[in-house]
């Protein structure tokens, strides 16, 4: 699940426009 996580960590960052 390492990867799902780290996906919505990704997409966490780029909706702050990051």
């Amino acid at each position: 699940f390492l990867f799902f996580s780290f996906f919505f960590f990704f997409s966490f960052r780029t909706e702050s426009g990051v």
